[in-house]
């Protein structure tokens, strides 16, 4: 055992001369020898040996003729290793037989115990071989200077090749780069940075005067950012200069550089190969980390042991922006434990790094948010509502009738546009989608949204039949502003009609949010197909997971119709099946043969194990709007748009807390929006814009308006069908592959049709088409031919950023590669406009030019108020952290109900501030203020009166770049005590259940734990029903925060007592109450019955069923009949809407006296169902109409109406 300080690794050997190597922490190297020793066997042992040491050093040594020399004479001697990264220390056992010694030549490759451990790299000891001759100082400077002389002339040997390469090939382009290299002068001292100068031999090229100067004000001026052009070098070569810099300078700090998501594996790729397979021998640690991730204290341990080695030996550690933040919420949500958050705090210490980040606009952009939700899921408010709205509205625009208003103005040039391949899809979405509004289409785009109100009042659905018989002649100018203006609230527009409408208000306020809103023009300007209903009902929150599931939608889905059919097939015997098929069968009826029709026509006739039936069902319902909204209704918006009461958050600002932030970007759009920690460096605008102006000399390039966007298409699905191609001229395709399976770039080989990773590839991306998708126009470099063209499209509101991104791929523009541009139809409308230009054969590059930085001024103002948001909220969690937890609400009160008007930035964000940290002269807060007052003085934002908060500028919510990525908690089960069970047999009333076990009432309970307060005014007390406090509680909740929707217990089993109060049991309770039942079943005064039974007897004897018709039923006085009005409350509470025709006859009257007293029933009972797990079995049912009936009734009452 070493007698040393610091100890990093022990090796023992016991009196059978077995070799045991064990690990010391990093945090016990300091401990004291006899701790140490005391605890060696709790550490970790990653080699033992039983042969003597002899045996194992000479199996193990690399040298074939070699014997192990070793100075050591007694067993007090002790040796020390120094490797690169950690210390060895041994000494000799009581038989002499080990000896170790410093030296510098020569390696040991030390087994593992377990080969098959992969996941624990060799160990390299160095090990002595015979007498080592220490060298001078003077031979060792001499020898320094002679190895940085000759790493100089290799660099200079391939500035030279380069140069002759260039000079030979005689273009326009070549001579300039030839003039570029000569001009090239280092600037700095390789005697100084020889880490540097060893980068340059092994990465074969030659840091240039503009990166030595970016990387050196990066390095003296911490917490500023740098602009560079696209192409020159930030991430391959000024990022691997900083990140040898600091850690070769022996930095104290930990160099944590951050990447975005999509570029993380690429970058990752390449800091290994020159950095770490290098002679630099740098360690990278990536970190990643999701929220389903358990910390223990030995994970913790391990984190801070690699930290603190890397603050000692140097190393980088690779991150993702989300990786980080959703470390730093777990904290937040560990709270208070303190075995592992004060270890946790350590690790998460942002004094202790020095952070790095690479394409800083984009990582600090403010419309990045990665929030963890808290509580447990609710169901979305008015989910169903919502829901149900949208999908009337967009049958309205899709119905193409004689009369339509809608379709009248959809037929105006310039205002929307029709996919052609929609026309054969049967009963589909005809495709119809909304040009960008422009000052021409402004008018018209209101006269739609009156249009599709109009038709949906005269051809109202099912769920909305209310509006066409209120709707009247009176009513109809209110109800439409109300619907359509969002200048006044909802009262306002309605006046004295509100009364009417009152028991719709949810819908209305959801019809509302759709079009006055914008919602709907939002969606069908950027949705494609479902994408428009799905993304209004999630408001961004989900974003990241509705686009996968609805990606089924955008292609033909086989499984979707096998899940759909299945489904349907499963609900035969609940809803009313030939009524709902039907609906289906009409929408593609007109397109099917004769045939088809016969076949299809009636449900009962189709069977799912009948493949050539399957095939008819599979082309007739692929696209049947339909069938998509029973699967989307049934299966999709239930589960997926479950909301949380709180959430956690982290912005750009939490990512540039800490004082030691530098980083790049080839973009500059975003700076005034930049974290106030971080400053852009003004110095280098010299360099900014090559592109920018390579682009504005192009005058005559004409623009194409052809639709060449790739949508809903991935980067390997674009490869196969290029290569299918016959006119394909290139050898291949490069793209960049996303599956899990390969995620890297990609080189798909034309005449092998083969596909291979591009690093092994035979050829070069130069020889191939190269496809950049949208997230690798930004940080990918690829060296493309010298005369490539390129296609660039464009999209509706691009930006400067996105647009110099997507062109920086081409290096050499400017020289000989080319560049065209692409659009739609109404980006060409909207450039024209934007430039008073009569013709689009008349636009230029510079016409484009001049759109795209209107478009960026534009967006840059609409993000002030969020950028001012998140730093008020970020400055009020720094001050009190109690803060950091935020309550949602997402109700359709909240959003859409109040009247929005028009106020300045400037103020709306010294409102927040006021409101949002009490201390106002708060020098950051002020700060903040003050640049809201320099670039938000004279721009409006809409605001709502409600809260005297901003809303927000129209579909900001639902903009396309905002990046919300939400991360769930996971609910656990909350864990049942007994109870005297057997002195419930003395109780005659739910009375004397006083002391013996806890009862809960019915609306109490759903006051406390559900969201759907409104249910609780249903006549529960005439129910007499009450519960055990086990039977509502099944999952770990906080009172008065979480709430339980979709975690209430089921009704099974029912103790009624001979005063008709029942009372409700959990499961456990039934089985320990029916055991004492079983043995003294006439000494009680209640009866034990099971709710389907119940249910079962009801069916068949009718009305005056007794508790003895009831099948297992248990207890006294089995003669008394079943109260028929606590049955009816139980089918509510259990979400059961279709009870069997009899039952029907039996609980319609105690029904309506139930729901009598609550307002809305409708909307409350739909929304309560839907939690309950059925919502499927509601639209149409029994309890369903049921609602809607007597809503409809008592409003008809009230207006007079016939």
């Amino acid at each position: 055992m070493a007698k040393y300080r610091e100890v990093s690794f022990v090796a023992t050997c016991d009196e059978h001369s077995t070799l045991q190597c064990y690990q010391v922490p990093f945090s016990d190297t300091k401990s004291s020898y006899e701790w140490i020793v005391e605890h060696v066997n709790g550490y970790d042992c990653f080699v033992q040996r039983e042969d003597p040491l002899v045996k194992v050093l000479s199996m193990l040594t690399k040298f074939e003729d070699e014997k192990i020399l070793h100075p050591l004479k007694s067993p007090e001697d002790t040796l020390k290793i120094d490797l690169p990264r950690f210390k060895l220390l041994f000494v000799l056992d009581d038989d002499m037989q080990l000896a170790l010694v410093e030296h510098k030549g020569r390696y040991l490759v030390l087994e593992l115990e377990d080969k098959s451990d992969t996941t624990r790299p060799e160990l390299r000891m160095l090990l002595p071989v015979g007498s080592v001759q220490e060298a001078s100082d003077d031979a060792r400077e001499k020898f320094k200077k002679e190895v940085l002389q000759y790493l100089d002339i290799c660099v200079l040997e391939d500035k030279v090749e380069r140069i002759l390469w260039k000079a030979e090939r005689s273009t326009d382009a070549s001579d300039a780069q030839v003039v570029y290299e000569l001009t090239n002068v280092r600037q700095w001292q390789s005697v100084e940075f020889p880490y540097w100068l060893a980068f340059e031999v092994e990465g074969r090229l030659q840091i240039r005067h503009k990166q030595y100067v970016v990387a050196q004000h990066l390095i003296n001026g911490p917490g500023t950012v740098c602009q560079l052009n696209m192409g020159r070098g930030k991430t391959r070569v000024i990022l691997p200069m900083l990140l040898l810099y600091f850690t070769q300078s022996r930095c104290a700090r930990v160099v944590r550089a951050h990447f975005l998501g999509p570029l993380l594996s690429e970058a990752r790729h390449f800091m290994h190969r020159y950095l770490s397979a290098s002679s630099a021998q740098l360690c990278i640690f990536e970190q990643p980390f999701h929220r389903q991730i358990d910390l223990d204290a030995r994970r913790l341990e391990l984190m801070r042991d690699i930290l603190d080695e890397m603050k000692l030996f140097g190393g980088i550690q690779l991150v993702s922006p989300a990786d980080r933040m959703s470390l730093e919420l777990k904290r937040l949500e560990l709270g208070k434990e303190a075995s592992i958050a004060n270890t946790l705090d350590e690790i998460l210490e942002n004094d202790q790094f020095v952070d790095v980040l690479d394409e800083c606009n984009a990582l600090l952009h403010h419309k990045y948010h990665l929030m963890y939700a808290v509580g447990s899921p609710i169901p979305l408010c008015s989910g169903i509502e919502r829901w149900k709205v949208a999908e009337a509205l967009l049958s309205v625009v899709a119905d193409r009738s004689v009369g339509s208003r809608v379709t009248k103005v959809l037929e105006t040039p310039h205002v929307s546009c029709v996919s052609p391949d929609y026309s054969a899809r049967l009963g589909a979405y005809d495709g119809t989608r909304l040009n960008t509004v422009v000052q021409s289409t402004e008018l018209l785009r209101e006269h739609l949204k009156k249009a599709v109100v109009l038709d949906l009042i005269d051809n109202a659905a099912f769920e909305l039949m209310w509006l066409h018989t209120l709707g009247n002649e009176n009513t109809c100018a209110s109800l439409v502003m109300a619907i359509t203006d969002i200048s006044g609230s909802l009262h306002e527009a309605l006046g004295n009609h509100l009364h009417k409408f009152s028991p719709y208000i949810s819908q209305l306020l959801a019809l509302r949010g759709l079009v006055a809103f914008g919602v709907l023009g939002h969606c069908m300007e950027n949705g494609i197909e479902w994408t428009l209903a799905f993304r209004f009902l999630v408001f961004g929150r989900r974003k990241s997971r509705s686009r996968s599931v609805l990606r089924m939608f955008l292609r033909k889905d086989p499984n979707l119709v096998t899940r759909t059919f299945v489904l349907f097939s499963r609900y035969w015997d609940i809803i009313i099946e030939r009524q709902q098929y039907s609906q289906w069968f009409e929408s593609v009826k007109a397109g099917l043969s004769d045939e088809n029709r016969k076949a299809l026509g009636d449900v009962r006739h189709i069977s799912l194990a009948d493949a050539r039936q399957f095939g008819t069902l599979y082309k007739a319902y692929t696209f049947c709007m339909e069938a998509i909204n029973f699967y989307l209704n049934t299966c999709v918006f239930p589960r997926d748009t479950a909301q949380y009461p709180q959430r956690l958050s982290r912005t750009a600002w939490n990512l540039a807390a800490g004082a030691s932030n530098i980083g790049f970007s080839g973009t500059n759009d975003n700076h005034r929006l930049l974290p106030l920690s971080v400053t852009q460096f003004r110095n280098v605008h010299r360099f900014h814009g090559r592109v920018f102006f390579s682009l504005q000399r192009t005058r005559r390039r004409k623009l194409l308006s052809t639709l060449a966007l790739l949508a809903g298409v991935s980067n390997h699905e674009a490869a196969t069908f290029l290569l299918e191609q016959t006119g394909f001229g290139f050898a291949g395709v490069t793209y960049f592959d996303g599956r899990r399976e390969s995620n890297c770039w990609m080189i798909a080989e034309k005449t092998r049709r083969v596909v291979i990773p591009s690093e092994k590839a035979s050829m070069t991306e130069s020889e191939t088409f190269v496809i950049f998708d949208e997230a690798r126009s930004r940080g990918s470099d690829m060296k493309l031919s010298p005369n490539a063209s390129a296609l660039l499209t464009l999209g509706p509101r691009l930006t400067k950023d996105k647009l110099m991104q997507g062109a920086g791929r081409m290096r050499q523009i400017g020289c000989n590669q080319t560049l065209w541009i692409a659009s739609f139809d109404e980006v060409a409308l909207s450039i024209l406009q934007s430039n008073e230009e009569r013709e689009i054969s008349a636009l230029t590059a510079l016409d484009v030019l001049n759109w795209v930085v209107a478009n960026t001024k534009a967006e840059s103002v609409r993000g002030l108020l969020e950028w001012a948001s998140n730093g008020i909220h970020y400055r009020k969690t720094q001050l009190a952290r109690e803060t950091e937890l935020v309550d949602e609400d997402w109700s359709l009160e909240t959003l859409y109900q109040e009247k929005v008007t028009a106020d300045k930035i400037a103020r709306v964000i010294e409102s927040k501030a006021c409101f949002g940290v009490e201390d106002v002269d708060d020098a950051l807060i002020a700060q903040i203020c003050g640049r809201g007052c320099v670039y938000g003085l004279d721009d409006e934002v809409c605001m709502s009166a409600h809260t005297n908060e901003s809303e927000r500028e129209l579909h900001v919510e639902e903009e396309e770049q905002q990046v919300h990525e939400l991360e769930v908690p996971v609910c656990k089960p909350m864990k049942e005590k007994s109870w005297d069970y057997s002195r419930i047999l003395g109780a005659r009333s739910i009375e004397d259940l006083r002391g013996i076990v806890n009862v809960v009432c019915m609306d109490s309970c759903i006051r406390q734990w559900t969201t759907l307060t409104n249910l609780a005014d249903l006549a529960w007390t005439s129910t007499q029903i009450v519960g055990t406090e086990k039977f509502f509680a099944t999952v770990v909740a906080r009172r008065g925060i979480d709430r339980m929707n979709e975690f209430l217990r089921v009704i099974d089993v029912m103790l009624i007592f001979e005063n008709d109060q029942v009372l409700l049991v959990s499961e456990r309770e039934a089985d320990q109450i029916l055991e004492l039942l079983w043995s003294t079943s006439d000494s009680c005064s209640f009866r034990l019955v099971n709710f389907a039974l119940v249910c079962e007897g009801v069916d068949r004897i009718g009305r005056k069923t007794q508790f003895r018709d009831v099948p297992l039923a248990l207890g006294c006085r089995l003669d008394q009949e079943v109260p028929v009005l606590s049955l009816a409350a139980c089918h509510v509470f259990n979400g059961e809407t279709m009870p069997t025709t009899r039952q029907q006859a039996v609980l319609n009257n105690v029904l309506c006296d139930l729901l009598k007293p609550v307002a809305q029933r409708e909307a409350t009972l739909g929304n309560f169902v839907m939690s309950r797990g059925n919502g499927h079995k509601w639209t149409r049912s029994f309890l369903h109409e049921l609602c809607c009936r007597m809503d409809l009734e008592l409003q008809v009452l009230k207006s007079g109406l016939p």
